[in-house]
């Protein structure tokens, strides 16, 4: 179980929002403490993706006190915070779902459907297309889905993303991930 990390009141930047996180976190994990913001703040996606990006990664990753971070972010809007809920959600189910398939080696359980809702694939969380398929990505790679994870990359890529972007949402999710581990495990050693 993850500490609870104090909250500052009225947070409004990254910087601000990301403090009592990295405050929480050990000298084991300096690096991950100087990643965290360098991968978000110095990247090729714009600033409000990179940020919803990072949502998403740590709403699969579990971890409260980096949601409750990211969610706090001024300039994340509220359509933003609802497509990066929306993506998390729909990645949490299919990156349990896509591995089970690969792994039960099964020809005939390949070819079924997966008979489960995804309506929400057709909203986009509010976003544009493009943009919910980032923000998929970003939650596919911390559910570690081959076929998730391939899939969201080529639909970025006819979205018009670089392969620096794309390489820039695997950075903050590996970060997120990384973080969220330190905080549920070995900050509380």
């Amino acid at each position: 179980m993850q500490p609870r990390i104090r909250r500052r009141n009225n947070l409004s930047t990254l910087s601000e929002a990301l403090a009592p996180i990295k405050d929480a976190l050990p000298e084991e994990a300096k690096d991950l403490k100087l990643n965290l913001s360098s991968v978000i703040e110095r990247c090729s996606l714009d600033s409000g993706d990179a940020i919803a990006a990072a949502l998403a990664a740590a709403i699969v990753s579990r971890s409260v006190d980096m949601v409750e971070a990211f969610s706090s972010v001024d300039e994340l809007s509220d359509t933003d915070k609802t497509a990066a809920k929306t993506a998390a959600a729909l990645m949490a189910m299919n990156t349990t779902w896509y591995p089970f398939v690969e792994l039960a080696d099964d020809s005939e359980l390949e070819t079924m459907q997966a008979g489960l809702r995804m309506n929400a694939f057709s909203t986009h969380g509010g976003v544009s297309e493009a943009r919910f398929e980032m923000l998929c990505l970003s939650a596919a790679i911390i559910g570690k889905c081959h076929k998730c994870v391939s899939s969201h990359v080529a639909q970025m890529r006819k979205g018009g993303y670089t392969t620096e972007q794309i390489r820039d949402v695997g950075r903050i999710a590996a970060v997120v991930s990384g973080v969220a581990t330190v905080l549920d495990t070995i900050a509380s050693v």
